[in-house]
């Protein structure tokens, strides 16, 4: 297996020290190719124990981001409904009036959602608590103002 290099009736100490570093380096690989590869318990929990808390962080977070958007879109649909009588009503009553507006009243347009948010905005107004529930009104003129009632 291990041949000695002679020269000239002398041993190549050179040569021996690389086949013996070659022949270690072979015998290494064979041994790192037959144990099995992979994490290790303790590596599996730390990462499991991570998720959790970025979880635990996130999850509430993209709730209430939810109920906000919720909350918000059922404003703007209030809004939109409202502008469009005030509209009517600041032109003078011209064209057909919106299916919602009453004419020589004010009018109110309430937006409801499921789950108290708070720092909402409505027209210049915005919510200190949480609310469930805002109302757009239209008076006579076309003014609009909003109001929050809290949950």
């Amino acid at each position: 297996m291990l041949s000695l290099a002679m020269h000239n009736g002398k041993v190549n100490h050179q040569s021996i020290m690389s086949n013996k570093f070659q022949l270690e380096f072979l015998h290494n690989l064979r041994q790192r190719k037959s144990q099995p590869t992979g994490f290790t318990l303790i590596e599996l929990m730390i990462v499991v124990a991570i998720l959790g808390i970025l979880a635990a962080l996130a999850i509430p977070r993209y709730l209430n981001a939810r109920d906000a958007a919720e909350a918000g879109a059922k404003i703007g649909d209030a809004v939109a409904q409202a502008k469009e009588c005030s509209t009517y009503l600041a032109s003078g009553g011209l064209g057909a009036p919106p299916s919602i507006c009453t004419v020589g009243s004010t009018t109110s347009y309430i937006a409801t959602w499921s789950k108290g948010v708070a720092n909402l905005k409505c027209l210049a107004e915005t919510s200190a608590s949480d609310s469930i529930k805002a109302t757009v009104k239209v008076e006579i003129t076309g003014d609009m103002s909003c109001s929050f009632a809290p949950s």
